[in-house]
């Protein structure tokens, strides 16, 4: 049941960001750390967590998905 409700809301929360991407990218340069000092990380953040929602979805290695998740969200 988890794998659903993260895969959900990764996917959910990617296609919200996706409507204007590029106020995301401004936006999230704020506050993120590596989003400060790339551009392109900005950029790509969206498309990364619909991936990763994707992944819990199809249940696509999970532990490999689980640990790219949790480096993901400590550097953010």
């Amino acid at each position: 049941m988890m794998m659903n409700f993260m895969g959900g809301f990764f996917v959910l929360f990617s296609l919200f960001k996706m409507i204007n991407l590029t106020g995301f990218a401004d936006a999230f340069a704020t506050y993120d750390l590596l989003a400060m000092r790339s551009r392109a990380y900005s950029l790509a953040y969206p498309f990364i967590e619909l991936f990763l929602g994707w992944g819990y979805l199809v249940r696509y290695s999970p532990t490999v998905i689980n640990i790219f998740t949790l480096i993901l969200m400590a550097v953010g």
